[in-house]
């Protein structure tokens, strides 16, 4: 009998069982943990088994006591929509669209990313251009007002 309580004095202390009559208001601890990490595929993979996982094994409730390892706004709010009861037809037209919407947002934020980038290979070969004719004038000896004409015609206006 000694034994018997030394062990359960040890899953005490570890939290693996609790002693006294569980209440209604005590939670349960979770039997499944959840690594989250959407860094590539395969983490968004195993992130998403992981949760499936959990799901699966303790319920879509017990979700929410891993809200705070989720960064990413958009698993968040699917994973909410979910354990609220959302329709699933609801949630898949709720995601979708947020789904566009990043679409766009980044398809804006590329095409002004490249105007800029063309801009800035325009003026980098502008000015790679203005060396090459000033170095060729030099070379040729050519007089300081005919090394400003050659510079100068790669300037705008």
């Amino acid at each position: 009998m000694e034994r018997v309580n030394r062990i359960i004095e040890r899953l005490t202390l570890v939290g693996e069982i609790q002693r006294g009559r569980p209440t209604a208001a005590a939670g349960r601890k979770s039997r499944t943990a959840v690594t989250i990490d959407l860094s590539d595929e395969r983490s968004v993979r195993s992130s998403l088994l992981s949760i499936g996982r959990k799901a699966g094994s303790d319920g879509l409730l017990s979700l929410e006591q891993d809200f705070d390892k989720i960064g990413d706004g958009f698993l968040r709010r699917g994973l909410q929509l979910v354990i609220d009861g959302t329709d699933p037809s609801l949630v898949e037209r709720i995601l979708r669209s947020e789904l566009e919407s990043y679409r766009q947002e980044q398809s804006t934020r590329i095409r002004e990313a490249t105007v800029r980038k063309e801009r800035e290979l325009a003026v980098e070969l502008t000015k790679r251009r203005m060396v090459l004719d000033g170095v060729l004038s030099i070379q040729a000896g050519d007089h300081p007002s005919m090394l400003a004409l050659r510079i100068d015609s790669h300037l705008p206006g």
